[in-house]
């Protein structure tokens, strides 16, 4: 047997929002096919004129609207909110609320945010944290890609270092494949060197 969330979201999926178009779109290159209303004094599509060749489309009427019962729903069958910290959880149901935590909250307190809104039970519709594209390492001046970052946490994970990024670096005695990955420990480093470049 089917729960209510199931029914919601068979309904939602079932009434399937009408695409209206522009009209004379079809006509004019420089006309966009996204809806206007007709207003032209002699526009067919304004005084809902059916002769034409192949017919027009349909213009928006009343009887095109979201049923009551799912209108403004999420498609997942939950009320949307928009949420910038924790005191607005409060009043909100986790059967009935699916939370979207707002762009203008930062990295760190996003962290902190969806970790209350998974204990508190709630769904989270925007779980992935942007993260900088490119962030500069600590202790070596190179960069890395997004990939070496945990997106949900935004700690780095372990990153394999390849001759290409210790072309600045003079090491003494490291012999790499082509296949092989560079292990750190296996480099050796002259005393004098390290004294130079403090």
């Amino acid at each position: 047997m089917k729960t209510e969330r199931e029914k919601i979201k068979e309904k939602i999926k079932k009434k399937q929002r009408k695409k209206f178009r522009r009209g004379e779109s079809w006509r004019y290159a420089r006309l966009n096919t996204t809806w206007r209303k007709p207003r032209g004094i002699e526009q067919k599509m304004r005084i809902k004129h059916r002769g034409s060749k192949g017919g027009l489309p349909v213009s928006p009427t009343i009887g095109y609207r979201t049923p009551r019962d799912i209108r403004g729903l999420h498609p997942s069958g939950y009320e949307q909110v928009l949420v910038h910290n924790d005191s607005e959880l409060d009043d909100l149901k986790p059967k009935k609320h699916a939370i979207m935590i707002a762009s203008k909250v930062g990295r760190r307190k996003k962290i902190q945010l969806k970790d209350e809104i998974i204990a508190r039970g709630f769904k989270l519709l925007n779980p992935r944290i942007a993260v900088e594209e490119e962030i500069e390492m600590e202790g070596i001046g190179g960069e890395f890609d997004l990939s070496d970052v945990d997106v949900t946490t935004g700690e780095i994970d372990d990153i394999e270092l390849t001759e290409e990024d210790l072309d600045d670096l003079d090491f003494d005695d490291v012999d790499l494949d082509e296949d092989e990955d560079l292990d750190l420990d296996d480099i050796d480093m002259d005393e004098e060197e390290i004294e130079s470049e403090d």
